[in-house]
């Protein structure tokens, strides 16, 4: 069987890489080696269980209309609050009006959910189940039927799905599920879940510009953990769940960190449209993982073909560099700006709190207490 693969080491990327782009590396890492001893420091259990440092990027379609995928789209990270605290997921939940590719062109509605990491069908059912009562009053709305779903579990080769090219050279996804197949279907990452991709401290995609996320993914293609499909109106839509992270423990590839957390479905097993698969997608360790939208069939979305990045200077130019500190800087103002916010909240809490505790000003007491 083959094994897992993880990414290649941070270190193995930098050797060549641009000098900014080794110093994000250099951090990431160091990042990374932080959560793991704070992590240890702190008595965590061994390394089966998952850092609770993660992102996901989840679609649960819904149904169709004339030119339209009605879904729900749940961007959310994995957290905890404290070292020793609960772990937890949190993010929107939104309902929202998408192309035939994943393309988000509407939102809907939107609401925060946050719940346990392990109640992750139970806590994100009452969103789901509002959602799909409002996509019901949509004009020309049509639900889709029971999905079909398979599980490939990250394997190094999965029976039905596999990254290829479109005819234009367009990166793209090949699908089959039970009768349902679709060829060389592009791929569009969404942009929030390329941001968060990008940003991520273990997924090594910061050391190309922005500018280069399909063709780095190209390059290194994260591995795929299941297969649905969805049909309705002659069409059919599949959403292919793909991560990258860390597969096996440090310094024990025989310790999977993987396969002891997966909850997939028996074949067949989504009896209804939503919740019955709104299965927990495992997560890698310092992992992060999104859905691939793709339709049989619809009109190619307009997307630059993927190109091989020279592994001389990952691809930056003076440009990519200008506009990648340009875009730290604004970052960072924004990280001021909020902070300044929060600070000023609290000062105006303190504030209030000292005025509602002050004693009464009762005037001089002019009463001679020795005379009783």
């Amino acid at each position: 069987m083959p094994r897992r693969r993880d990414l290649r080491s941070l270190r193995d990327l930098v050797r060549v890489a641009s000098p900014r782009a080794r110093r994000r590396a250099r951090a990431s890492a160091l990042a990374v080696a932080l959560v793991a001893g704070l992590t240890s420091y702190a008595g965590a259990p061994a390394p089966a269980r998952a850092c609770y440092v993660a992102y996901q990027y989840r679609v649960f379609p819904l149904g169709v209309t004339d030119d339209h995928l009605i879904a729900v789209v749940f961007s959310h990270r994995r957290f905890s609050r404290s070292m020793k605290g609960a772990i937890l997921r949190g993010g929107d939940a939104e309902l929202v009006e998408m192309s035939f590719f994943g393309e988000v062109e509407r939102v809907i509605t939107s609401e925060r959910v946050e719940f346990p990491d392990r109640s992750f069908i139970g806590g994100l059912r009452p969103a789901l189940a509002r959602a799909q009562a409002r996509a019901m009053t949509i004009d020309g709305f049509t639900r889709f039927a029971p999905p079909t779903a398979r599980f490939c579990d990250y394997e190094g080769r999965c029976a039905h799905a596999r990254w290829t090219r479109t005819a234009a050279g367009q990166l793209a996804v090949s699908a089959r599920v039970g009768g349902a197949r679709g060829d060389a279907m592009p791929v569009v990452v969404p942009e929030v879940a390329r941001d968060e991709i990008y940003e991520s401290a273990t997924s090594g995609f910061s050391l190309y510009p922005r500018r280069l996320f399909s063709d780095a993914l190209a390059d290194n293609p994260f591995l795929f953990s299941s297969v649905r499909a969805y049909q309705a109106r002659g069409r059919t839509v599949f959403v292919v769940h793909a991560g990258s992270g860390q597969f096996t423990a440090e310094g024990d590839d025989e310790h999977d960190m993987v396969t002891g957390r997966l909850r997939a479905l028996p074949v067949g097993a989504c009896r209804s449209t939503v919740a019955s698969c709104a299965y927990n997608e495992p997560t890698p360790h310092h992992g992060s993982g999104f859905d691939i939208v793709l339709t049989a069939g619809a009109p190619a979305p307009e997307i630059p073909p993927v190109r091989t990045i020279s592994e001389d200077d990952y691809g930056w130019t003076d440009a990519d560099h200008a506009e990648q500190e340009e875009r730290e800087r604004r970052e960072e103002e924004a990280r001021a700006r909020a902070r300044r916010e929060r600070e000023a909240r609290e000062e105006a809490e303190r504030a209030r709190l000292e005025a509602s505790t002050q004693w009464p000003d009762y005037g001089d007491d002019d009463d001679d207490d020795s005379a009783l």
